[in-house]
């Protein structure tokens, strides 16, 4: 009787020894082909914090005591002289930073939409979404600080407007559908909250805050105050989100301990909220005492006209007070003015 041997099972000396037919890719050595994954595929949005970062350098040096132009300088430094150039270095490689990254944000969307969706639905990457509207609106913010020297103050205002519209649409359609999405597709609970998911909801704080820069450009009246009132409205909705999300945060990690050593850079993101509301608050109040002088002479009625003599520069004229000792003789001298 003859048996025959299987034809998948190999022969001992065949398992020793390596076949001269097999394909490149399993060859070892340098010839086998790299499996390499397009540039594009892998740009998340998180890249849009590199810009944000970049611009608030520029932002934050203008607001330096001893940077040129700064209203509470209070000396001249020989070094401010060349921090307005500085600064305005920064503010233009942000914005080359965030024109680049938008153009190729909308090639990744165009080319490789699986993984843009995909983006989408993770809880890791799809709170990075804010950070495009924090980036449009903090390259605004460094428009009116320092990018009126290096574009003109009129196309600095122009564009800081035109950050401002795109960023505010962007941060309220991130603070909205990022939480949506989260919760209705991904079903993510509670246990998983991550200091990643402030980014979303401190976007509309940052539109707050470049619109009461804004605020003073806008016509007097009713537009202004719907304007002031739509920074108002921003804001309130942020602080909201925030104080719904960071309960969460905490609660996660008071339960479950620190996170992973990788994600423990993290938590300098519970910060961002408490600065920036900290920023928007000041930039608002700034702007909410010129709101309300045309209420204020409209309440106090027309003034009237003064029934004394015109006040007078020097304490040692005028007869409706007393004069200082040291005026001797200088008082008499008032007369003969």
């Amino acid at each position: 009787m003859v048996t025959a041997a299987h034809p998948r099972t190999p022969s001992p000396t065949a398992s020793r020894t390596p076949s001269r037919t097999a394909s490149p890719a399993a060859r070892p050595g340098p010839d086998r082909p790299v499996t390499r994954v397009p540039l594009l595929r892998r740009l998340g949005p998180n890249w849009y914090s590199a810009v944000m970062g970049t611009a608030s350098v520029a932002v934050a040096g203008a607001s330096l005591p001893v940077a040129p132009g700064a209203a509470a300088a209070p000396v001249a430094l020989p070094a401010a002289a060349g921090l307005q150039d500085v600064l305005e270095a920064v503010w233009v490689l942000s914005a080359l930073a965030l024109a680049t990254l938008l153009a190729a944000r909308a090639a990744h969307w165009l080319r490789h939409r699986d993984q843009a969706r995909a983006d989408l639905l993770d809880p890791a990457v799809a709170p990075f979404q804010g950070c495009m509207a924090m980036a449009l609106l903090a390259v605004g913010i460094g428009s009116l600080s320092v990018g009126g020297g290096v574009i003109g103050e009129q196309a600095a205002v122009v564009t800081a407007w035109a950050l401002f519209a795109a960023g505010t649409a962007a941060g309220l359609t991130a603070a909205v559908a990022v939480p949506y999405l989260l919760l209705t597709r991904r079903r993510v609970t509670a246990g998983e909250a991550s200091p990643v998911w402030l980014l979303p909801v401190v976007a509309p704080m940052v539109a707050a805050t470049l619109g009461a820069l804004l605020v003073d450009r806008v016509p007097a009246g009713g537009w202004r105050r719907t304007a002031l009132t739509g920074c108002y409205g921003l804001f309130v909705l942020s602080l909201l989100a925030v104080l719904v999300v960071l309960p969460l945060v905490t609660l996660r990690l008071l339960r479950e301990g620190p996170p992973p050593l990788a994600l423990t850079p993290a938590l300098f993101l519970v910060l961002g909220p408490l600065g920036q509301s900290t920023t928007a608050v000041h930039r608002l109040a700034d702007a909410a005492p010129r709101r309300s002088e045309g209420r204020t002479r409209r309440l106090s009625g027309p003034s009237q006209p003064p029934t004394g003599p015109p006040p007078s520069a020097s304490p040692c004229c005028g007869s409706s007070r007393p004069r200082p000792w040291w005026c001797g003789r200088r008082a008499g001298a008032c007369g003969s003015r």
